[in-house]
């Protein structure tokens, strides 16, 4: 059965699809499809079409009536697009071979056909253009009426220098215009652009592409003062929610033995880049005492949950992130505590908006912590629940605190640990607390629609915990949010323990660069 290396945006690759960027090697519809995906998510604006080569076959062969061309033509969103960027093949049939790629372009009621090897794809590209005309009148735009009949072969398009790398010359065709769309590149020419050393250099930087950043979340039902249990924990059972378990507080360990349970089944094989837990995740969180959370405050850099997290780190060769109360002198915080793969503690961020339940005990942190991680060349922006909250509850909702620091350092990714809890302990979906936790961030997506934010994308990665506490009712959803769009890449239940692994595209490396 063939492996599947990647699901990026609806696009699915295989390892047979990566291997023909390794080689010289003539690309398929899938290998040219994830980048002109990626384009559509990091590059290109939202006036800018790039076709699927698998929607440009269903448009010449499939597209039969009136209702037909009129979905297709909805679902492209096509009213709103300035530039269409449209790949071309010389299949002329359903499932038929084809030997070469171009590029067709339509923009300002004008096609304009771009062939690397000149001439090879001239009736092809008006085969395109014929139903794409149609498409265009389906959605009530009639700019390019009569414009399939004169399709302009453009002279001079850059030449490749070999049989095999036509669908690359598309993909730098592809990036050159969308740059130029979006006024990065009015002094460069198209010839000075798409050269054979940038065609060579994109085959290389394709792996890259494909390699994710791996995230594995653990979400479950951590036990009240029950450390070393809930770390054993953490580590075995993967999935699967024990149904009783009794607790004493007498036994601070229990908890980080029923974690360790559920990340057993991750090695350093697996390339995990971060594995995230909760807020307080090894002790629980709701106490009735300050005298109950310092029993099991920990100095940071020392105690059980600074040697489990560095356990972890060391084994699977990632960053360890892990709420955990803090101990400095008389002081006690609510923290998290990140681990490098060496083990060592790199940063220590404290819970600045203190919610209810930590007023008993915790001193409140003096700012949101954003930090540089080298080794991933990441900028990473820590919160701790109530942080993404108005201040106390009283400042402007609109205030947006937590929000407005992530745009203010440019973060790519944000970790949120959390013991998030509601009272609607009867709802079974997490969508509407999800939607919650990106409308607290929209000072974010607001900042990557308009360009402000000076990077491509920033994803939100949640740990919470299920599971009931004192009358409290945690509600799961762990997540991971892509914030460009912005959408939902993957969540955990409210009510079920699961180790959520996901991977995240490195949209930091950006064409050309």
């Amino acid at each position: 059965m063939a492996r599947q290396v990647l699901n990026y945006h609806d696009v699915q690759l295989y390892e047979s699809d990566v291997a023909l960027f390794a080689g010289r090697q003539w690309l398929n519809d899938n290998a040219v499809n994830f980048y002109l995906q990626y384009l559509t998510q990091t590059v290109a604006s939202r006036d800018v079409l790039l076709m699927d080569p698998a929607v440009v076959s269903c448009l010449q062969h499939q597209c039969e009536d009136e209702d037909e061309y009129q979905d297709l033509a909805s679902g492209l969103n096509l009213t709103s697009r300035q530039l269409c960027i449209i790949p071309v093949t010389d299949n002329d049939s359903l499932g038929g071979d084809s030997s070469h790629w171009s590029l067709l372009l339509y923009r300002d009621g004008m096609f304009q056909h771009f062939d690397s090897s000149s001439g090879h794809n001239k009736h092809a590209a008006r085969r395109v253009a014929e139903p794409f005309e149609l498409l265009l009148q389906a959605a009530g735009r009639y700019d390019g009426d009569g414009a399939s009949r004169h399709v302009e072969e453009v002279q001079d398009v850059p030449q490749q220098q070999n049989g095999y790398d036509c669908g690359m010359y598309v993909l730098v065709l592809a990036e050159y215009f969308c740059r130029r769309h979006a006024g990065e590149m009015e002094t460069v020419s198209l010839d000075d652009y798409a050269t054979p050393k940038r065609v060579t250099e994109l085959r290389s930087q394709m792996p890259n592409l494909i390699e994710r950043l791996k995230i594995a979340i653990v979400q479950y039902d951590s036990q009240l003062g029950q450390v070393e249990h809930n770390m054993e924990v953490s580590v075995g059972a993967a999935f699967k929610a024990i149904a009783s378990r009794y607790v004493k507080l007498t036994d601070p360990l229990f908890d980080l033995q029923y974690v360790d349970k559920m990340v057993v089944l991750l090695s350093e094989e697996d390339k995990i880049d971060v594995l995230m837990l909760s807020e307080m995740a090894f002790t629980g969180y709701v106490f009735k005492s300050k005298a109950d959370v310092a029993q099991v405050a920990e100095v940071a850099g020392q105690g059980p949950t600074f040697h489990w997290c560095q356990r972890q780190a060391r084994r699977l060769h990632c960053m360890v992130t892990c709420g955990y109360v803090e101990k400095e002198g008389e002081l006690l915080y609510n923290s998290m505590l990140v681990v490098s793969p060496e083990g060592e503690l790199v940063c220590n961020p404290r819970k600045t908006f203190l919610y209810e339940t930590d007023k008993l005990w915790a001193t409140a942190g003096d700012g949101f912590c954003t930090w540089h991680c080298p080794w991933l060349n990441k900028t990473i922006s820590f919160g701790i629940c109530m942080d993404i909250n108005p201040d106390d509850f009283k400042a402007p909702f609109s205030a947006y605190e937590f929000g407005t620091h992530v745009v203010e350092n440019k973060s790519d990714l944000v970790l949120f640990a959390c013991a998030w809890n509601d009272f609607e302990d009867h709802d079974v979906e997490p969508y509407r607390t999800l939607s919650y936790w990106a409308e607290r961030l929209s000072p974010v997506i607001t900042a990557l629609g308009t360009g402000e934010y000076t990077k491509p994308n920033c994803h939100f990665l949640c740990s919470n915990r299920i599971g009931s506490e004192n009358g409290t009712f945690f509600v799961g959803a762990s997540c991971v949010l892509s914030l460009k769009e912005p959408a939902v890449v993957a969540h955990a239940g409210r009510r079920s323990e699961e180790l959520l692994r996901v991977e995240v595209p490195d949209e930091e490396i950006a064409a050309g660069e």
